[in-house]
């Protein structure tokens, strides 16, 4: 019992779904323009918020108390809403298969099949919040677990969203405060797989993927009681089940689309696309007896499936299989050679406050609505008109057209 209140009394985590009505949410938009708008930013209590929210959600990863997370069985321990989304990123990973990758020899970064996708997206997130909305209020409850037939239900119910769309003709009339948190909600489901017109990936859009998990904690699909956080073992169930299917999405995404690397720093940062990932996969395997950093470089199969870290270090050696690992991923590669899981996730988190978090050219496509408030005033009213190009199209007008030299492992 005392582990199931850990959050509130051992790390500060006092977010609670009573903070904020459904019925105060409005749509979100960019509030961070400038160093002035990062700033107040910086040191506002929502990025406050955010960070505690992440390191409680690690922590419970990090406690061996509780049972390991189990791939095979994503459903255990989870709330009805959170089955839900499990069921709508298992639907979002079918689309792969419907929606392939447009044939074009001459395009080495952005697929352009990625804007349908994405579009689809946009048609039908809405209906996914729904039912995780739905669910979550149909089948509200105390208890701190639910039986596995009711959550393979939401799960299901929540893959049959990403099916097909009502949204245009919805069975039942919606009451505006359910519509106005739909759409908060979609604004950072939408930007958590990558932008359609850059065709890119990035650290932000992991953010942003955070950022949905944090939202959907507010308006209580975490099952948490009111005024209380979350059970750790709630926490950690939503933490790497989330996680776990929301990067088979991502990765899908970037390696069949071939997505753009967003603001990365080449061989000189930690990776092309990820931060929080690896946070939260290190984290996962401080609970683990005798695991060492230097697993990485033997785990086996088995062990890749079940640790977010180790399937990171994987997806990493099959998109650049043309050079070693330490020469792609310096960084990591030495990163292994630290003492322990504890000393690499204390450091990736400094990291993803410092060079995410703190950054401009990341959070300034942050949006903040009621969930995820801007408590400062920004430096302009006017929202920028969204970009009509990629950072391809206008690499290829300043070189005349000629393609830029590849990695060495670039395929």
């Amino acid at each position: 019992k005392e582990l199931h209140r850990f959050i509130l009394t051992h790390y500060s985590f006092k977010i609670t779904a009573s903070e904020v009505t459904m019925s105060e949410a409005s749509a979100p938009k960019r509030l961070i323009f400038n160093e002035d708008d990062l700033r107040s930013f910086l040191s506002s209590p929502t990025k406050d918020e955010l960070l505690k929210f992440i390191s409680g959600m690690g922590r419970s990863c990090a406690t061996p108390q509780l049972p390991d997370y189990d791939p095979d069985n994503p459903l255990n321990s989870l709330s009805p809403g959170l089955a839900t989304l499990v069921g709508v990123l298992e639907g979002l990973s079918a689309w792969m298969d419907e929606i392939p990758p447009l044939s074009d020899e001459n395009v080495r970064f952005g697929n352009p099949a990625f804007k349908i996708w994405h579009q689809r997206l946009v048609e039908r997130a809405p209906d996914m919040v729904r039912c995780i909305l739905t669910n979550t209020e149909k089948y509200s409850s105390q208890d701190e677990d639910y039986e596995l037939d009711l959550l393979k239900q939401c799960c299901e119910d929540g893959r049959n969203t990403t099916t097909e769309s009502d949204s245009q003709n919805p069975s039942t009339v919606e009451d505006a405060s359910t519509t106005k948190i739909v759409t908060e909600v979609c604004a950072y489901l939408r930007d958590a797989f990558g932008h359609p017109i850059r065709l890119d990936y990035g650290t932000g859009h992991e953010t942003c993927f955070q950022i949905v998990l944090l939202v959907l904690f507010k308006v209580g699909v975490f099952g948490n009681p009111p005024n209380q956080g979350p059970s750790a073992l709630r926490l950690k169930a939503a933490c790497l089940s989330t996680w776990d299917l929301y990067l088979k999405v991502a990765r899908s995404i970037q390696k069949d689309y071939r997505l753009e690397p967003a603001g990365s720093h080449g061989v000189w940062g930690l990776d092309d696309y990820y931060c929080l990932a690896f946070y939260f996969g290190a984290q996962q395997l401080v609970s683990v007896p005798d695991a060492s950093p230097r697993d990485i470089h033997r785990a086996t199969s088995d062990e890749t499936k079940k640790y977010l870290y180790f399937s990171c270090i994987a997806f990493i050696k099959e998109i650049k299989q043309r050079a070693p690992f330490s020469e792609t991923s310096p960084m990591l590669n030495d990163i292994s050679n630290l003492g322990s899981w504890e000393k690499v996730a204390s450091g990736l988190s400094r990291l993803y406050e410092g060079e995410v978090l703190g950054k401009l050219p990341v959070v300034q496509h942050l949006v903040f609505g009621k969930y995820f408030p801007a408590t400062w005033t920004a430096s302009q009213d006017h929202q920028p008109e969204p970009p009509t190009k990629n950072f391809r199209t206008e690499e290829a007008e300043l070189l005349g057209g000629i393609a830029p030299t590849r990695a060495p492992w670039a395929k």
